[in-house]
């Protein structure tokens, strides 16, 4: 049975229009129709397991859907469009196996929409910029906080053929090698507290599209005018635009390798921000003696992570599947960065080894405590699963046209889609958790947290936490302490107290 939605007076005026009789009829139709779109059970098991693992919100879906979708309608110029707008959300969050026009349409709509629909993404005249703006305002307002972490990366998409905007041979970091794809380059936020989202995202034009031979290619696809960027350059439009405006609040950046390597990138970051930046292995960097100052030469982070006079310490970042402690090997030093083949600056050097070995580089400042080098290298390569999730889930890879503004348009789509996933995560862990549960869901798994320090939210230590029988100390990454397992909880809560 269909699941009503309730629409008030004053809310209906954002969807329907007044006029004629005959004006005021073909509101009431799409009126219907927006009806029938939000109660259609189509909703993705998956997404929905992900984002209300307890079931508490799952008969409320239809009228929180568009409880929340009813901030952006008021931008779309006509009714259709509003209810062409909910249907493509709605598309994103259903169990359509790729997530495009044609499926919205045969899954949720009718097939004789499918034309329409492609018109009101890829050439109807509405305004992008507000909707935009409306979407990273409320997004603020969900994820936003003082020690928030912005974060750079690329999804790029495989392509056939040469129509597809920004189509060309270059590298793809899916596969680690030349392939014919687009590239977009993506700016996300993250907090210790409310969660992650992505925030902005630009497509990356490589330099034949700027060519007299693309010309006819710039004008099918409807590329405004623009000057030839280099994917860091439009990193840094990117994170600087979002900082200026200050809806988010930060203090840090997470850089993925495409961008670690570009020193010109790192020093344009804006002032206040630090950085937390992915290194590869081969990064050169100048060790400190170990009676202080600078080695006289530089060596690979590869050879740090193997020099067995450096001890590997384990240390427990999160709790998987099957409630048993998530354990890593990681090493914590100071390094001096290499500029022009001599010292740099003071970092911090963070190596983890997990299933692999990752590397990062750290501008903060070296009075910060270690905990907090711990919970930046946690935020930024938990973000990474977590955005492979959602371009896999909501389709963020799967956009089928060919133009400039609809792969802006499909993007901002599917964050708008992925803000709603996580109000709803939050809403039901408020309304199915107790304030004093000494438990949080943190990515759909239930994970302990310490009960002595309740503003620290889910981030992870071992309190409460049984005998995981290793001899050796474990770590806490929230403290920086090193309890025993084998005594338990008691002797970790007084340290923390």
């Amino acid at each position: 049975m269909a699941i009503g939605v309730a629409v008030r007076p004053a809310e209906r005026t954002h969807i329907i229009t007044s006029g004629s009789a005959t004006k005021r009829a073909a509101s009431d139709h799409l009126y219907e129709s927006l009806r029938e779109v939000l109660e259609k059970s189509v909703w993705d098991d998956v997404l929905l397991n992900e984002a209300d693992p307890g079931g508490s919100l799952v008969n409320r879906l239809p009228q929180e859907l568009f409880d929340y979708l009813i901030h952006f309608l008021p931008l779309f110029h006509h009714a259709k469009q509003r209810v062409h707008f909910i249907t493509y959300v709605k598309g994103l969050l259903s169990y359509a196996p790729r997530k495009f026009v044609g499926r919205f349409a045969t899954t949720i709509g009718n097939e004789s929409s499918v034309r329409m629909m492609q018109s009101f993404m890829c050439a109807a005249k509405w305004d992008d910029a507000a909707l935009q703006g409306a979407y990273q305002e409320l997004a603020a307002k969900v994820l936003s906080e003082p020690d928030g972490m912005f974060t750079l990366g690329v999804f790029d998409v495989i392509r056939k053929g040469n129509q597809s905007v920004g189509v060309a041979r270059q590298f793809c970091t899916r596969t680690g090698k030349t392939e014919n794809c687009q590239t977009g380059i993506v700016l996300g936020y993250t907090s210790t507290q409310n969660g992650h989202g992505l925030i902005d995202a630009e497509l990356f034009l490589p330099k034949k599209w700027f060519s007299d031979e693309y010309e006819p290619f710039r004008e099918k696809c409807g590329i405004p005018p623009l000057v030839s960027k280099s994917k860091a350059e439009i990193a840094n439009c990117l994170l600087n635009r979002m900082y200026e405006q200050g809806k988010f609040k930060g203090r840090w950046v997470g850089v993925g390798q495409e961008f670690s390597s570009d020193t010109r990138f790192l020093d344009s970051i804006p002032y206040g921000l630090s950085y937390f930046a992915d290194v590869g292995e081969e990064c050169m960097v100048f060790p400190v003696k170990a009676g202080g100052g600078v080695a006289e030469k530089a060596v690979s982070v590869r050879s740090l992570a193997g020099d067995a006079s450096i001890p590997w310490h384990s240390v427990c970042y999160g709790m998987g599947s099957d409630k048993m402690p998530l354990i890593s090997k990681e090493k914590v030093m100071h390094v001096y960065e290499m500029r022009q083949r001599k010292p740099g600056r003071m970092l911090w050097l963070y190596i983890r080894e997990d299933a692999r070995t990752n590397y990062a580089l750290c501008n903060a400042s070296t009075a910060e405590p270690l905990a907090t080098i711990r919970t930046l290298a946690s935020r930024r390569w938990s973000f990474a699963p977590c955005f492979e999730w959602e371009t896999s889930a909501l389709g963020l890879d799967q956009y089928v046209g060919r133009s400039w503004t609809g792969w802006h348009r499909h993007t901002l789509m599917v964050f708008i889609a992925h803000l709603f996933l996580t109000a709803i995560k939050r809403k039901g862990l408020r309304s199915t958790l107790p304030l004093s549960d000494s438990s949080e869901y943190q990515h759909g798994r239930r994970v302990n947290y310490c009960r002595n320090v309740p503003e620290h939210g889910d981030h992870f230590t071992l309190c409460n936490m049984k005998d995981t029988g290793r001899a050796e100390p474990i770590v806490c990454a929230l403290c920086g302490t090193w309890p025993s397992p084998v005594k338990g909880a008691a002797e970790h809560a007084t340290k923390l107290a």
